[in-house]
């Protein structure tokens, strides 16, 4: 219409129109060239959902080889948009953030882990990071180093017990009970007996367990019951009972707990967002960990020779400097790579974006699969074998993004630091008098729940 009038317009007036006519079909073209993005159809009424609870990570792996690195995937009456390029997690976490928050699936947490820092949101987020984030500055964690060491010293005996007896071992148990007593000591000031321990670590994986069925199932209404419902109730008071226990004694030290309760006594936070607080790094401070520790076992003794290089460094250094333990470091980031513990990355979309040159709408929930990003023989040489010397010398991958266990941006993991120093003490000590190897002569397959555990567990027995 403006084109057709343009002849009885003046000069200026028809230049402005054709500008006009050109935006507009730049804009056109562009509009064009943006489309929802590919996918399977999946079950009829369920779409993905039922592969998702076979094998997420095979489906994921699939679904990324056929449609590529943006895909919709149907669940129930509604979709799921996968992302594995680094730019699109740079895009997520990074440069719109602002666009991504947990979202309505992630929030299903909320059973274990209320409103804390895992699952808070805006500025009461910001109030509370700033509460929690003098807890694990460089200062506090040396400050810590010799308690860790002392825990891990007491899990020495322990095992030269079960050597002496013959008898094996559980890793990922042995790692959880490790790492649940190097958060509850070193960070928070609590001793917990060995049976306590253990308790507590029981109760975790139960509840966690359930977490997983509950995000899986997130499009269900909340009326539908899940199975394992009761359980991880009772599981859950037993672990709440434990935070009251820390809450009530009777003086906390200068540490992360002394941070929170003081907060809590002078105003700042509610009883149950203490509550909620504790719980939170209670679980971050020692389930990623203990999960990555148990496949760095795995992986040194299917690798006999990267396993004698880190006995020969740990021989070398003192008992925590972790200064001297450069190749220890590589071997814990290439871990990291294969087996990130938090294996996927939940996100909600505001507003509508444009990805990889498709449509994402508002509302959508986006999934960010480092295990798989981490994977992509795109960015990594040789992806799917374990070699610490592709870190060598500070290396780093092709892209920023392509490696991102513990995050990117603003929500990336405070716990980072403390999550490594546990490794590399960890590593180290016990490197100096155990080769833990595997029994049953099988390969560990990777299971995905809240976090990557091993499929059944990764029985070992001591040598030395």
């Amino acid at each position: 219409m403006l084109a057709m009038n343009s002849a009885t317009m003046p000069k200026s007036d028809c230049f402005e129109i054709r500008l006009l006519d050109v935006a507009f079909e730049r804009y056109r073209v562009c509009v064009s060239s943006v489309s929802a993005p590919p996918g399977p159809r999946g079950v009829p009424g369920l779409g993905v959902l039922p592969a998702l609870a076979r094998d997420p990570l095979m489906t994921f792996s699939r679904a990324r080889a056929r449609y590529g690195d943006v895909v919709r995937l149907p669940v129930l009456n509604g979709s799921v948009y996968l992302l594995t390029h680094p730019d699109h997690v740079e895009h997520v976490l990074v440069t719109r953030n602002a666009n991504h928050w947990k979202g309505r699936l992630f929030a299903r947490a909320d059973f274990l882990l209320g409103n804390g820092l895992v699952l808070n949101e805006g500025e009461s987020w910001n109030r509370q990071r700033r509460i929690v984030r003098p807890g694990f500055n460089g200062d506090r964690l040396r400050a810590a180093t010799a308690a860790m060491l002392e825990v891990i010293g007491e899990q020495a005996e322990r095992w030269r017990h079960a050597q002496a007896a013959g008898r094996s071992i559980d890793m990922e148990a042995e790692m959880t009970t490790l790492t649940l007593d190097l958060m509850a000591t070193a960070m928070l000031g609590v001793r917990l007996g060995h049976d306590e321990l253990r308790t507590m670590g029981q109760a975790f994986t139960v509840v966690l367990k359930h977490l997983g069925l509950r995000l899986v199932t997130f499009a269900l209404p909340d009326w539908v019951p899940i199975p394992g419902e009761p359980r991880a109730k009772r599981a859950l008071s037993t672990l709440d009972a434990m935070v009251d226990r820390m809450i009530e004694q009777p003086s906390h030290g200068d540490n992360l707990l002394g941070l929170l309760v003081s907060a809590w006594r002078e105003g700042h936070m509610t009883r149950r967002q203490l509550r909620d607080e504790i719980m939170t790094m209670l679980f971050g401070g020692y389930e990623a960990t203990a999960h990555a520790l148990a496949w760095t076992w795995y992986l040194l003794d299917t690798h006999p020779k990267v396993g004698t290089r880190v006995r020969a460094e740990a021989m070398a250094s003192e008992p925590g400097d972790t200064a001297e333990l450069a190749y220890t470091n590589q071997v814990i980031n290439e871990v990291l790579r294969l087996y990130p513990p938090f294996w996927q990355m939940i996100r909600s979309s505001h507003e509508p974006d444009e990805i990889g040159g498709h449509t994402i709408p508002g509302g959508a929930v986006i999934l960010l699969v480092p295990w798989l990003t981490h994977r992509l023989p795109e960015f990594w040489t040789d992806p799917l074998a374990f070699d610490p010397g592709r870190w060598a010398g500070g290396g780093q991958p092709a892209h920023r993004y392509a490696y991102y266990p513990f995050g990117a941006g603003v929500r990336q993991c405070m716990g980072r630091p403390l999550a490594l120093l546990e490794m590399q003490l960890v590593v180290s000590t016990l490197s100096r008098q155990f080769r833990p190897h595997c029994v049953g002569g099988r390969p560990v397959k990777a299971r995905a729940q809240g976090t990557l555990r091993a499929h059944r567990g990764i029985p070992m027995v001591l040598q030395s």
